[in-house]
């Protein structure tokens, strides 16, 4: 099924912190005050993206405790906590972690890893700009279609990290 991405909506996280466009014909829904993007018409899995905005950790009580994979001081360290949590363990060298530069200055890193569970198919991607992470984690049965997973890489590449 071709997605067509050129048509797209946009998507801005309640508390503005990033923004994303995802395909006209996909639904979006929160799951536990996570956004879920999926296509109700077929589609194979789901895409979810969580954030957190790091120097709340502090006041947050236990949002540590639910996600100690924050505990991490890097990007790759922080994948590799979560990746074993999910009994998958990936040598860190093998986590690239790359950089997007932006006009005002900064940058915005990322760190992503594809995985497999049983017959799961999981995607994870990190992201952080200042501040704020997001965690971007796309799953579905077997694997996904090529117009899938190509609507996902078009989500990803989407997001953008606003400044705070």
């Amino acid at each position: 099924m071709d997605y067509e991405f050129s048509k797209k909506q946009p998507f801005h996280s309640v508390e503005g912190w990033y923004s994303l466009e995802y395909p006209r014909l996909w639904e979006m829904e929160v799951i536990e005050n996570i956004p879920a993007f999926f296509n109700p018409f077929g589609g194979y899995g789901s895409l979810q993206v969580f954030a957190v905005k790091m120097g709340a950790l502090a006041n947050s009580g236990n949002l540590i405790e639910n996600h100690p994979f924050l505990k991490g001081e890097s990007l790759t360290e922080k994948m590799q906590l979560f990746l074993e949590r999910q009994d998958q363990f990936i040598p860190k060298d093998s986590l690239q972690l790359t950089e997007k530069r932006h006009k005002e200055g900064d940058s915005t890193y990322i760190v992503a890893t594809e995985y497999r569970i049983e017959n799961r198919f999981y995607m994870a991607c990190m992201m952080q700009r200042s501040n704020i992470f997001l965690l971007s984690l796309y799953n579905c049965e077997g694997l996904p279609d090529k117009a899938e997973a190509r609507a996902v890489g078009e989500i990803l590449k989407s997001i953008e990290i606003h400044k705070q």
